[in-house]
C-alpha cells in the first residue's frame, strides 16, 4: 500500500490518481505548510476515485474539528499524531460510527525499539512509525529519518506503515531493512513547503512498485 501525504493542489492529486496510489492525506493542522482547508480538502476529495482512500490527518485536535473534517470530507481514516491516547481515539470512533483510525507512532534513530504500539492493537486500524520531527510542532521534514531497521523483527497483529523521510532514493533501502508492506511519503515529494511535485510522486511510486515487483 502506497499513501501520499499532504496533498494540497489538483496537479498533485491527478497525479496520485494516475499512479493509482492507495490513500492520499490531507492535514487539517494549521502550524504545518500543507494544511488545508475544510472547503478546499472537499473540492479536491470530490474527484478522487473510490478505491483510493481520503485520509484527514490531524494534530491534537479538538472535537469540533474532527466533527466538521467528518461531516464535509466524509474521510475513511482518521490519522491522528504520537499524542493521541487510547481512550481519545476510542472516544473519535464512539461518537463517528467506528470510523478508521491510523495511529501515529515516532521513532528516533538509533532508539532501541521499545514502544507502547501493542496497546492499539484492536484499537487503531493501523499505525504509522514516523521519524520524530525534530521540531516541537509536529511537523515533518523531509531528512527526518530514523534506523529502520528496529522495526525488522516487530510482531505486530495489525497493519502498519513506515514512513519518516522516504523518497525514490531510499525507499529500496528501508523496504529491505524492516520488511514494510505499506509506505508513507510526504515533503520528500515536495518542491517547494507544501506543494507537491508531479514528477517526484510518479518516481516515488514507480521505485516502491519496482522493488515489490522483484
Amino acid at each position: 500500500m502506497i499513501k501520499i501525504c499532504g496533498i494540497t493542489t489538483q496537479d498533485a492529486l491527478n497525479t496520485c490518481i494516475k499512479m493509482h496510489v492507495d490513500m492520499v492525506g490531507f492535514v487539517f493542522y494549521d502550524q504545518s505548510s500543507r494544511n488545508i482547508s475544510i472547503d478546499r480538502a472537499e473540492a479536491l476529495s470530490t474527484l478522487l476515485p473510490e478505491n483510493i482512500k481520503k485520509v484527514a490527518v490531524m494534530v491534537n485536535p479538538s472535537m469540533q474539528l474532527v466533527k466538521s473534517v467528518i461531516s464535509v470530507i466524509k474521510p475513511d481514516y482518521l490519522q491522528l499524531d504520537d499524542n493521541a491516547g487510547i481512550d481519545e481515539i476510542r472516544e473519535i470512533k464512539k461518537r463517528f460510527n467506528n470510523i478508521q483510525v491510523i495511529k501515529t507512532i515516532y521513532l528516533e534513530n538509533g532508539l532501541d525499539f521499545s514502544c507502547d504500539w501493542a496497546e492499539y492493537e484492536g484499537v487503531a486500524d493501523y499505525i504509522l512509525f514516523d521519524a520524530m520531527p525534530k521540531n516541537q510542532l509536529f511537523i515533518e521534514n523531509a531528512d527526518d529519518t530514523f534506523n529502520w531497521s528496529v522495526l525488522k523483527d516487530i510482531e505486530i497483529k495489525m497493519p502498519w506503515i513506515l514512513s519518516g523521510g522516504l523518497n525514490k532514493y531510499n525507499v529500496q533501502q528501508a523496504l529491505r531493512s524492516c520488511r514494510a508492506c505499506n509506505v508513507n511519503a510526504s515533503s520528500t515529494l515536495e518542491i517547494t513547503p507544501g506543494v507537491k511535485d508531479s514528477d517526484l510522486i510518479e518516481a516515488f511510486v514507480k521505485t516502491v512498485r519496482h522493488f515489490k515487483g522483484r
